[in-house]
């Protein structure tokens, strides 16, 4: 399907998907418009640190003082992203973008461009979280609106498995301290193990194949 891009950024582009811990991240945001909305209100739903920085500011973001956010009306200033770990860039000055982008690669930030995402170092992706999974999508045609029609839909298939990596992940936990713990933890994380969970014989089949007292003690 690349060959129809005719040879466009979305076939060159190799994206590493990585889960970070909101809650430890700075995000810097200079812009104050609709873009820095959308991001900043992402980053601060996961917990982060996020910080705008724009002479003007737009109500939207002024409304978002239920969340944990500082709010600068200033010009950008270099000073403004050195502890920042992640750069959202949601202006319109093509030569001040130009200049933060010059700055985030002399500090080694990881930057995003909301104008321009093939000329950032990444993109936000859609993110959904059930009680025991998260998962994150986007896709390569730059089409944010069916990252989050297909994230509806995985989500649906996912849910069916929520349960099932509670019990996967407890039963884990317990095998580490079992002698056959390679064995225990490499078929709990198959399709048969889950056929036997959807059945409620969990129990009966890993009393089958590693032993009664082995079971009760992984499901203690």
């Amino acid at each position: 399907m690349c060959k129809n891009f005719k040879q466009g950024i979305q076939c060159e582009i190799n994206y590493l998907g990585i889960s970070l811990f909101g809650k430890k991240l700075n995000v810097k945001i200079i812009g104050g418009g609709r873009a820095a909305f959308i991001k900043g209100k992402t980053f601060l739903e996961k917990g982060c640190n996020v910080s705008f920085l724009a002479k003007d500011i737009s109500k939207e973001i002024l409304n978002l003082n239920k969340y944990k956010v500082k709010i600068l009306k200033e010009n950008y200033n270099k000073k403004f992203i050195k502890d920042g770990h992640i750069i959202i860039i949601a202006i319109d000055d093509a030569e001040l973008r130009k200049i933060i982008i010059e700055h985030c690669e002399e500090l080694n930030k990881i930057y995003i461009n909301c104008s321009s995402f093939e000329n950032g170092m990444g993109i936000v992706q859609t993110t959904r979280e059930l009680n025991n999974l998260s998962f994150s999508i986007n896709t390569k045609v730059a089409a944010p609106a069916l990252s989050v029609m297909l994230s509806n839909d995985v989500e649906k298939l996912l849910s069916s498995y929520d349960d099932f990596t509670y019990l996967v992940g407890k039963i884990r936990k317990v095998a580490k301290n079992e002698k056959y713990k390679k064995e225990i933890i490499k078929f709990i994380c198959t399709h048969d193990f889950k056929f036997f969970y959807d059945l409620k014989k969990e129990k009966e089949v890993l009393a089958l194949f590693f032993g009664e007292e082995v079971a009760k003690r992984l499901l203690y």
